[in-house]
């Protein structure tokens, strides 16, 4: 059976060194500091790890940031360092319990109403995104997503339709159009 069967993620030539300190951290209910090389620049955060999660590729840890005071995810090949190991009482800070709390928590968020048709392309696309997925409707030509999200993720929303060109169009909100459209504008300045 082996010989015909394989669950194949896509190789994201990123090494992971600290996957398997970071993977007892989380067991231990330990806080960390670390310095993390984001897309801007690096830093030094203090975080309490919620859990470790692997999509497309990629490891991530969502965690709760004491310096944002809020739950961020940072992917674990961006973790340059672990500073310190520290045994804080996470109860003093907002932290869920478990890496499903945290799924359901991503899947709540009403900040802005997201209305977008799609082409059949545009639904195949969306039908493998585990964030989108619960909001797509198929037509027998095409479809849409309407759903509710939470505002840390619009960015990511219009980076990620970006790429659709025709095969997505933008109903609401205006503020997911706008950072399409300044997204677009950056790539423009950047090629002329």
């Amino acid at each position: 059976m082996r010989r015909k069967f394989v669950f194949w993620t896509p190789d994201m030539h990123c090494s992971t060194p600290l996957l398997k300190e970071l993977f007892n951290i989380v067991m231990n209910e330990s806080t960390i500091k670390i310095e993390y090389s984001s897309k801007q620049k690096n830093s030094i955060r203090t975080i309490v790890p919620i859990g470790l999660y692997a999509m497309n590729g990629l490891w991530y840890c969502p965690a709760y940031c004491i310096k944002s005071e809020s739950i961020k995810e940072f992917r674990a090949d961006r973790i340059v360092k672990i500073l310190s190991i520290e045994n804080l009482s996470n109860k003093k800070y907002n932290v869920l319990s478990s890496i499903h709390d945290y799924f359901k928590n991503m899947e709540v968020g009403t900040d802005y109403r997201i209305k977008i048709n799609l082409a059949d392309e545009g639904v195949k696309h969306c039908e493998t995104e585990f964030l989108l997925a619960r909001g797509l409707k198929i037509l027998s030509k095409g479809g849409y997503i309407d759903m509710y999200i939470p505002k840390s993720t619009l960015n990511w929303v219009a980076e990620y339709f970006l790429t659709f060109g025709k095969n997505a169009t933008i109903i609401e909100p205006i503020e997911l159009k706008h950072l399409i459209l300044f997204n677009i504008f950056l790539i423009m300045m950047f090629y002329s």
